[in-house]
Order: structure tokens, then sequence, then C-alpha cells
């Protein structure tokens, strides 16, 4: 038998059959076809255009033959040889050729004329009448029967796995659209059925892919079409989103949506909170903002000590609960310079440099450069214990403790190896002091050549004050004793001592000596027996402690 059945709604257009073969229904036969081939379709095609060309059931065979508008197809028992099928391609060739216009009409619902009918069946009758696929009328007619047979078999097959395919795609749309519907910013609006489901749905821009929804709930939508209607969503966790693309938000910045209320914790740089108040968040469905949990960014700060503190680029730092710590190579000079400034930077209660202690040779070698120590004099650091030995003035060894102090790394100072010139100074002045006689003319009136001798001596006696204070704590003993000539009486004598002791104790006070460091001797040591000049005398002795 050979049918012709239009492409889409497969009716049927043409049917000849070998004489003495049992006409079945065509229409049915066409129906049956036609489903099949729908189904092999659906569920078997493998992407790339091919159609089933070719049915097996048992001994019969039907080929199948595609045109743009129309399907042929052949009902054959037994193995047909292969120009037969080249000829059956001719002949629906020769179909389309000569009533392609007809049977587009007929697709469209126009009625088929007769003379359509008989001129397809005239091209079709010579392939039946064919020597090459006679059989007797009885084996035809076995032949038709059974293939006919075969072919409704073979439909109930298709309907019952159409059933199942039908009932997995079922379960397969509304898991799909369960999925959907779960997706923050997708809501679906409607799913139509067909030959593959359309599933309209809203989706905010900023919701998952299909394909990653897909890939998460296992599905697959090879026969589902999904059309998405652009939509802003007022779902909490896309509102979270589109706020955190909008604003460009950090990774360390929490975003909570709360109906209409926004709250934001975590870290986030200052230009976040400028674009934040820039933008109106009503367009995003939020009337109120909850900054409370909100900090300046690490970044944000130690970028912010840095311009402040005018850090060198080696100076590494990082910000944790108010401290700013300062880590690798950090010059010495510049932590000194720093350390004791009052930081600014809002959020920061203090700088840490310990994590940035330099070697101890950059330490000393900060040290003789800041106070030009001398070759002389060594320096070691131990620990933080600064020891000096050698000799230098008084001057340089209050300087270089006060910068070693200043670095942070030293907290004492030994210096008992260590000789202030000053102190040296000091010895050879208070020598030369006690050398001196301080004559008197009369009573407590100083002789001509004391008097001298007291205008040369004033400025060692200043100098010897001035590194006295230099030394703070070496102070320096003034011992005055005075002495008197045999002509008075003993009371006389002792008056004229005592005048002489306080005339030479003032001498000193005038040239800056304290009152508590001067010891008045009156007492004569010796007993005059004369009354020459020599007894008509002070003395000074001066002791450095």
């Amino acid at each position: 038998q050979a049918f012709v059945i239009q492409r889409d709604s497969g009716l049927r257009i043409a049917h000849v059959a070998r004489e003495g073969t049992v006409n079945q229904d065509s229409d049915a036969g066409s129906a049956m076809l036609t489903a099949i081939q729908d189904f092999v379709s659906d569920s078997f095609t493998v992407g790339d255009g091919t159609d089933l060309d070719t049915i097996r059931v048992g001994g019969e065979v039907v080929w199948i033959f595609h045109g743009p508008d129309a399907i042929a197809a052949a009902i054959i028992h037994g193995q047909p040889p292969r120009e037969v099928r080249d000829v059956f391609e001719e002949v629906t060739e020769n179909v389309h050729r000569h009533y392609a216009e007809q049977i587009d009409s007929f697709a469209r619902g126009q009625p088929l004329k007769e003379e359509v009918v008989t001129g397809v069946c005239a091209l079709l009758q010579p392939l039946i009448d064919s020597e090459s696929l006679r059989t007797t009328p009885d084996e035809g007619k076995q032949q038709n029967n059974r293939a006919l047979k075969l072919i409704g078999l073979g439909l109930v097959a298709v309907f019952i796995a159409w059933l199942i395919n039908a009932y997995i795609d079922g379960v397969q749309r509304d898991a799909l659209v369960e999925a959907l519907n779960a997706e923050p910013g997708i809501e679906v609006i409607s799913v139509a059925e067909g030959k593959s489901y359309v599933i309209k749905a809203f989706r905010d821009p900023l919701a998952s892919n299909v394909e990653d929804l897909l890939s998460r709930n296992g599905l697959q939508d090879s026969n589902v079409a999904i059309e998405f209607v652009p939509f802003q969503s007022l779902a909490p966790e896309m509102i979270a989103k589109r706020l955190r693309e909008v604003f460009d938000a950090p990774e360390s910045l929490d975003i909570e949506v709360n109906k209409s209320r926004l709250v934001l914790s975590g870290q986030a740089p200052r230009e976040f909170r400028a674009r934040l108040a820039e933008i109106p968040l009503s367009i995003f469905g939020i009337n109120e903002v909850d900054t409370r949990g909100l900090s300046t960014a690490s970044a944000d700060v130690v970028a912010a000590v840095r311009k402040e503190l005018a850090a060198p680029a080696v100076a590494e730092m990082r910000f944790n609960e108010g401290v700013v710590f300062v880590t690798g190579k950090a010059p010495l000079a510049w932590i000194v310079k720093v350390r004791e400034h009052k930081i600014m930077t809002p959020g920061v209660i203090r700088v840490d440099f310990s994590g940035a202690r330099p070697a101890n040779e950059k330490i000393l070698a900060y040290l003789r450069e800041q106070t030009s120590a001398p070759d002389l004099v060594k320096l070691i650091l131990a620990g933080e214990v600064l020891s000096l030995s050698g000799s230098h003035s008084e001057i340089w060894r209050q300087e270089v403790e006060r910068v070693a102090l200043a670095t942070g790394y030293v907290t004492s100072i030994e210096d008992v190896e260590f000789i202030s010139s000053e102190r040296e100074e000091m010895a050879v002045l208070a020598g030369y002091l006690g050398e001196q006689v301080f004559y008197f003319s009369r009573n407590d009136q100083f002789a001509e050549s004391t008097v001298q001798l007291m205008e040369r001596l004033g400025e060692d006696i200043k100098r010897l004050v001035e590194i006295d204070d230099l030394l703070l704590t070496r102070q320096a003993r003034y011992q005055v004793r005075a002495y008197a000539d045999n002509t008075g009486t003993v009371e006389q004598n002792a008056t004229v001592r005592q005048k002489r002791v306080t005339a030479l104790a003032k001498y000193l006070t005038e040239m800056g000596v304290r009152e508590a460091q001067i010891e008045r001797l009156v007492g004569q040591d010796e007993v005059a027996d004369d009354d020459s000049p020599r007894w008509r005398r002070a003395e000074l002795t001066v002791s450095v402690e």
C-alpha cells in the first residue's frame, strides 16, 4: 500500500493498494503513521532535523518519505530492493512538484479537489504495480492485514509510551513551576500546554538564570519554553542584592532587609556611606535605615592614618579594634617623630609600633647620628637598657638619654663607666679654688690684691655653679674658714673671724652659689702668735660629690 499524508494535520490525501489487498481504513492508517512520526520526533530526536524514515515490524517494513508539505509512506512485506526506494523518493518529489499549491490550500482548510486525489493516485499506482514488489493476492491480503495489525499494536505501544512521557513531563513541569516560584525574583504568571509547555513568569534582572535553576533542581527544559517578563521584585533578598550591586557594596558589609527597613552592619568604606546618602532609598522600597552596626572599613582607616602620619611605603599597617598596628621596616626616625603624635583619625585609639622594632644596630646608629656621638664613647644596647662608657660632656649624655627614651625601644640608661667632661672640669675648678687665699686689710675689708683675685675667680666660680646645675644630682660643697691675728681679745678675734667668713660667703652667693651649699667655720684651728698679715685671711675648700 502507499499513502500520501498532509504533513502537519496527518490527514490522508491519497491512498492506493495493490489489487487483491484488503483495503483497511486508510484514514486510520494515516493517523497511525502521523502519531508514530510525532512521537518519535518528540521523544527520540537527535537535535539535527533528522526524521523517522523506516519502521520495521516483524516481516513488514514501512518506508516514510518526507516532503515540505506532505509525507509519503509505503507498507511493504519482506525486504524490498533498494532501487524501489529511489523510485518512491522520485514519486514524492513529483507529488510536490505538481500539487504543492493544492496541498498547501488543503492544509489551510480548503477542500481537496477530486482531480488532485486522482492525480496523486496516478503517480503512486505505477509503484504499486511494480513487478519487483508483486506477490500473490493471498499473500498481499495476508501482508496487508498483518501490517495493519502490527501498526495498530505499535500505535497502542506508542499511546502508552506517550501517556508515560506525558506524566513524566507533567511531573517535571510542576517541579519546574514550583522551583520558579520558590526562587526570589521570579513569579510564574501562566502555564500553557501544547506540543511543548510554555511558562510565562515575571523575572527580576538580578534573579538566578534558568540554567542554574534547572541544574540545582535536577530538571531539564528540552520540552519547556520559558518566557520571562522583566520586573523589579520587592522580595527582601532581591532588594538586598540590588542595593549591593547599585552601591557597589564590599563583601565585608552585611545587608539585611526586613519589610521596609534596611539594616547595615560590618565594614564599609566612606565612599559607600556617601553614595548611600545621595540616592533616595524609597525607590527600592526602603523607608528606614539602621547603620548602628556599620563601621568604617579597615582599609579606609589605614589609609587615613597613613595620610595623617605621612607614613613611608615600607611601613605596613593593619587596623583592629581601634588600634593601628605598624609592622615592616619602618624607619626609626619616622617612628620617633610620630610616636608622641596625638592621632586624630576617627575610630583610632592609638598606634602600636611594637611590631616595627628595628635591629639594635639600627637603633644605635640612629642615636649616634642624632647626638653626634664621638667615636671614643661606646654605646651598647642590651634589651631595653642602653649602656654608656667613655668620656664626653654631660650635656651630650643627657641628650643621648632623651633621644634614646624617645625611640620607645630604650627604657633606662646605665652610665657607671661613663665620665662626663664637665665632672672632670668641675674637679679641676674645685682644686684650683681650694688653692686660693683671701686676705683682709682690716676686719672684713678685703685687701686690694684679694679684690683683684676675686674678680678673676668670678668666672671660674660661675662655671662651677653652671656645671653643678647641669649635673643635677652632683652638688658641690663650699667650706669657708677665716683667721685673725693676736692683737685683740679672744672675743674680738672671734667676732672678726665671723665677719670674714660672712664676707667670703656673701661673695660666693653673689657668684651664684646657693646658701645651702656653704658651710661656715668660725673656729680657728691654729693659734696666732703675732700680728702679721698672714693671719688676716680666709680660705675656701670646694668638694665635689
